[in-house]
């Protein structure tokens, strides 16, 4: 997987924390960030405001650009963020279209009450006309239109009725692409592979009991270290027999 980008998918319903998320992630993982609102907003100032209509047809355009942008990006090799109310059943297969990369899925969510207090109180641009969007916005989250998506890689899910901490969030987003990158290497479950092998013949002697019923974490959680270990100790001896040759 050396060289697959990240791409960190932040999604949920309308007021769910979506932009704070997404902006912390994207600042303490360094990875640039794709934010719908940032590129509508930017229409509506350059074509103007309208009715809802309007909004819609230039939320349409908006999505129009964000697969572009993403697109272009993972081909090029660059990992991202990217952040919208993605829909559920819908979204999945653009994603699917988009080049190879490994996902992370933050789902970001809270009680309909919190939604709705947040969505009244909230600021944004006039275009968003959101005065005549809040009356269905209980609907809308209750069908879960708006709720995790279909994807491969892993969906964390966050509650931001309470307090996200956000360098907890960077550092499990961070093990989450790792455990992506070494599952490739590890194989499919059941299988035995070179990774896995090596380690089982290691001085370590990892026994079939000590991994039965471990999850995929669990077991690469210990795997990894076995394994950088015995290679880090066999190309010390290799550079030692090279010098005493």
């Amino acid at each position: 997987m050396d060289g697959v980008p990240l791409l960190v998918v932040v999604t949920g319903p309308p007021a769910a924390g979506k932009t704070t998320v997404a902006q912390g992630i994207s600042s303490r993982l360094r990875l640039p960030l794709i934010q719908k609102d940032t590129i509508k907003e930017a229409l509506f100032d350059s074509l103007g405001a309208g009715d809802l209509a309007w909004s819609k047809r230039l939320g349409e355009a908006t999505f129009t650009v964000m697969w572009a942008l993403l697109g272009e990006s993972l081909a090029a090799g660059a990992s991202i963020v990217v952040e919208a109310n993605f829909v559920r059943g819908e979204s999945e297969s653009r994603f699917e279209a988009l080049p190879g990369a490994r996902i992370v899925q933050l789902h970001c969510s809270a009680p309909l009450d919190v939604l709705l207090q947040r969505y009244a109180s909230r600021e944004r641009h006039p275009g968003h006309v959101d005065g005549e969007r809040i009356d269905a916005l209980g609907g809308v989250v209750e069908s879960g239109r708006h709720g995790p998506l279909d994807l491969s890689g892993e969906t964390i899910r966050l509650d931001t009725s309470e307090e996200v901490g956000l360098d907890v969030l960077a550092r499990r987003v961070r093990r989450a692409a790792l455990w992506q990158a070494v599952g490739a290497a590890v194989g499919p479950a059941g299988e035995t592979t070179p990774l896995a092998e090596k380690v089982r013949v290691a001085a370590y002697r990892i026994a079939d009991a000590d991994v039965v019923g471990l999850s995929a974490d669990a077991l690469y959680e210990a795997v990894l270290p076995v394994a950088f270990a015995a290679a880090d100790e066999t190309r010390r001896r290799a550079f030692e027999a090279i010098d005493a040759g």
